[in-house]
């Protein structure tokens, strides 16, 4: 049986120059939001401050930390099985 080397990053989100794509993302939403109401100069700083502060969020917490904070909120299903984010116990 031969060994297979599987990379480093294969698990990553995809990269634009510094950001991974879910930190870019809502920087992207309000550029868009800024264009379309022409409002792109005072939107600037709320794409800085909202980027920077997803981005050390993502850095201080583990990996995988916003999908279940947003199953604990009950925004998102963990899978079939437990489907109601509200339910702390499990009993069969």
């Amino acid at each position: 049986m031969n060994d297979v080397e599987i990379p480093e990053f294969v698990d990553c989100l995809p990269q634009f120059l510094f950001w991974e794509a879910d930190e870019i993302a809502p920087a992207i939403l309000l550029l868009g939001l800024g264009i379309l109401t022409n409002t792109l100069t005072y939107m600037i700083i709320p794409i800085y401050l909202i980027t920077k502060f997803f981005t050390r969020f993502k850095q201080n917490h583990m990996d995988g930390y916003f999908h279940h904070l947003m199953y604990a909120w009950g925004m998102g299903i963990l899978n079939k099985r437990f489907t109601n984010a509200f339910i702390y116990e499990w009993h069969e």
